[in-house]
């Protein structure tokens, strides 16, 4: 899921449900965990450096001495702190499965890949359809920011909840069409709402949503409404 705020895009976390032997005074399967945490890290690690800024929508931010994203350019994306990912790439911590969803649609993995992590990190993949449950926590956490507006996505960029202030600014208000919830509907299709931006900001947003919607096709090949 993503949260929009003041016209940010930031991935919200979704959470998914899902007798050893010693060896040198350490459990076998301590072991092998640590070994799939180093593995999961050199994988998210590697990915990471591969990934190009554009491809996932992130502009400016200066010069750079080395291609691909920066560290906490995939941890702002994911919704994580940067210390959290730099561990994680370390091997010294294993991500959850919120935490490891967000990454994969960070990062733009296709199914296969996001399969292979779930595989590193010895998770269940979520299911080929996407999750569009809100969750109390979540819902609470909305609740309670007041001086700006904000909404939770899903992976399709539909609304699933929203802030009083989200709601003053009539950026939710309903319609008698049923894909009014939806942003990239109502960019390209629908009214657009009240929200305003430069051509610039508009011609990337849209680029963004773009890629979002592609990214979730992928994620989700059994979804029958993004897949429409």
């Amino acid at each position: 899921m993503a949260w929009l705020c003041g016209g940010v895009a930031v991935p919200w976390r979704h959470v998914v449900s899902s007798s050893s032997a010693s060896l040198c005074g350490r459990s076998s399967s301590a072991i092998t965990q640590q070994i799939a945490a180093s593995t999961l890290g050199t994988v998210l690690r590697e990915r990471r450096e591969r990934t190009q800024p554009e491809q996932v929508g992130v502009v400016g931010h200066g010069r750079r001495r080395t291609g691909g994203l920066r560290r906490e350019e995939l941890a702002e994306l994911a919704g994580v702190s940067t210390d959290h990912l730099k561990r994680m790439e370390q091997g010294r911590r294993n991500p959850s499965p919120s935490v490891l969803n967000a990454l994969a649609r960070a990062l733009r993995m296709s199914r296969a890949e996001y399969e292979h992590l779930c595989t590193l990190a010895g998770y269940a993949p979520v299911e080929g359809r996407v999750p569009r449950r809100l969750s109390d926590g979540a819902r609470r956490l909305v609740d309670r920011i007041e001086s700006k507006p904000v909404c939770v996505l899903d992976a399709t960029w539909t609304v699933l909840g929203w802030n009083r202030a989200w709601e003053a600014l009539a950026c939710g208000v309903p319609s008698l069409h049923p894909r009014e919830g939806n942003i990239p509907w109502r960019v390209f299709v629908g009214q657009g709402g009240q929200v305003r931006r430069s051509p610039g900001d508009d011609a990337r947003f849209r680029r963004l949503l773009v890629a979002e919607l592609h990214a979730a096709s992928t994620r989700y090949p059994a979804d029958e409404d993004l897949a429409s």
